[in-house]
C-alpha cells in the first residue's frame, strides 16, 4: 500500500468520522458506527489539578464561541492544498516497515512492532502472530513504552485468544492500569469473544473502580508521526498527521458493540457498573468518539426506564460536542496553514481532543477576522 492511499485513506476516516458525528440522530446506530469505526482517544491521565485547568480552559472556550458574530472561517480554494509532485517521492507502507525494522533507534523499532499482525490470516500463521506478541511483550517492561504496549497487546488477544501470554498480559495491565476503564474493556470483550460470559460481567463490575478512559490512540499516532517524519516519508507536518491517522484507523481495535450488548443483555445484574463505565467514557475520555459513545450507552440505559429528562441532557451534550460545519472548514484551513495543525497537536498532547478542538475553532476564527490574514495564496 503506497503512502498516498494511506493519506487518502486517512483524511477519507477522518471526514466520514466527523460527518457521522455530525448527522447521525440515532442512537444504536451511532453505537454501531462507533463500534466498526473501532475507534478511539487520547491516553492522558488526567489528575485532579489538570482536570481543574481543563474546565477552565474549556469554559473560557464555550464562552468565546458562543458569539455567532464571530463564527467566520476563512476558507481557500481548492480545498484541499496540492503537494509539489517533483517534491514527493512514494514510498511503500513495506518500505516504511522495513526502514524502522532495519533502524537503529529504539523508537522507530517500537513503532515497528506496535505495527505487526497479531491475527491469524492467509498471510499470518500462528506462529509469526506469536513472534509478534512475543517482540512487543518485551516493550511491556520498560516504563517509557509500558502503557501503550500493555494496551496493544491486551487488544491483541481479545482478537487471538490463541496467543501464548495473555494471561501475564491481563495480570501485568490490572496491576500497573487498573484505573483506566478501557484496559477492563478490553478485558471483558476478550471473555465475550471466548464464551466466558461470567468473566467478562467481572470485568465489567471491576471497572467501577476506574477514574479515567484511555485506549493512548492518541501515542500511538504520535510515534508514527514522528517516525514518518525522521525517516523522510512524509511530505510535511500535516501529511505525517494525516499518514499517521491512517495506520492507526487500519490497526485491531476492540470495538464498543459488543460492550453496549453485555450491558443491554444484562442490565438488572449490572445497570450500575455500565452507567459507571459509560459515565468515565463520556466523562473522562478526551476522545471526541468515545465520550460520545459513552454518553449513548448512558442512553441506552436510561431509555430502559424511560428516563427522558436524563436522555434530554445526552441529546444536548452530543449536540454540542461537534457541532455545525465548522469540521470541513478547518480541514479545508489546515491544509494551507500548518501552524493551526501543529497548535492542535500541541493542544491535543496537553489537554485531549475535545478541549484541542475547541481551542482550534478558536485560533482559526481569530486569525480568519485578520484581513492581513491570507494563507490559500
Amino acid at each position: 500500500m503506497s503512502n498516498k492511499k494511506i493519506l487518502v485513506y486517512g483524511i477519507t476516516l477522518f471526514l466520514l468520522i466527523i460527518f457521522w458525528l455530525m448527522l447521525n440522530k440515532e442512537n444504536s446506530a451511532a453505537i454501531e458506527q462507533a463500534s466498526s469505526m473501532s475507534i478511539s482517544k487520547s491516553a492522558t491521565t488526567v489528575s485532579a489539578i489538570e482536570d481543574m485547568n481543563q474546565k477552565a480552559v474549556k469554559e473560557d472556550i464555550e464562552i468565546t464561541l458562543t458569539d455567532k458574530q464571530q463564527d467566520y472561517i476563512l476558507e481557500c480554494d481548492p480545498k484541499v492544498k496540492e503537494i509539489d509532485s517533483t517534491e514527493f517521492i512514494e514510498h511503500s507502507l513495506e518500505d516504511f516497515h522495513k526502514k524502522l525494522k532495519n533502524s537503529g533507534s529504539s523508537f522507530d523499532q517500537f513503532a515497528y512492532n506496535l505495527l505487526q499482525d497479531f491475527n491469524i490470516s492467509k498471510n499470518n500463521n500462528l506462529l509469526q502472530a506469536q513472534n509478534n506478541f512475543d517482540s512487543l511483550l518485551e516493550y511491556s517492561k520498560n516504563s517509557d513504552t509500558q502503557n501503550l504496549a500493555l494496551f496493544t497487546l491486551l487488544q491483541a488477544c481479545a482478537y487471538n485468544f490463541k496467543l501464548q501470554g495473555c494471561a501475564q498480559v491481563e495480570t501485568q495491565a490490572k496491576s500497573k492500569l487498573g484505573d483506566n476503564a478501557a484496559i477492563w474493556q478490553a478485558i471483558a470483550i476478550k471473555y465475550i469473544k471466548q464464551g466466558e460470559q461470567q468473566l467478562a460481567l467481572q470485568a465489567i463490575q471491576d471497572a467501577t473502580q476506574a477514574t479515567y478512559y484511555a485506549d493512548y490512540n492518541f501515542e500511538f499516532e504520535d510515534i508514527y508521526r514522528e517516525s514518518l517524519l525522521a525517516n523522510g516519508f512524509a511530505h510535511d507536518y500535516n501529511q505525517a498527521i494525516f499518514l499517521a491517522k491512517g495506520y492507526s484507523m487500519a490497526r485491531s481495535m476492540v470495538g464498543f458493540s459488543e460492550l453496549v450488548k453485555l450491558c443491554k443483555n444484562n442490565i438488572k445484574s449490572i445497570k450500575k457498573s455500565c452507567l459507571k463505565m459509560g459515565s468515565v467514557m463520556k466523562d473522562s475520555s478526551t476522545s471526541i468518539l468515545t465520550s460520545i459513545v459513552g454518553a449513548n450507552l448512558l442512553k441506552e440505559i436510561y431509555k430502559v426506564n424511560n428516563n427522558k429528562p436524563e436522555i434530554e441532557k445526552l441529546d444536548v451534550y452530543i449536540k454540542e460536542i461537534y457541532p455545525g460545519a465548522r469540521p470541513v472548514q478547518l480541514s479545508n484551513l489546515m491544509t494551507y496553514d500548518e501552524s493551526l495543525t501543529i497548535n492542535f497537536i500541541e493542544n491535543w498532547r496537553v489537554h485531549g481532543e475535545i478541549i484541542a478542538n475547541k481551542l482550534l475553532i478558536k485560533e482559526a476564527i481569530d486569525k480568519s477576522k485578520d484581513e492581513n490574514y491570507n494563507p490559500c495564496i
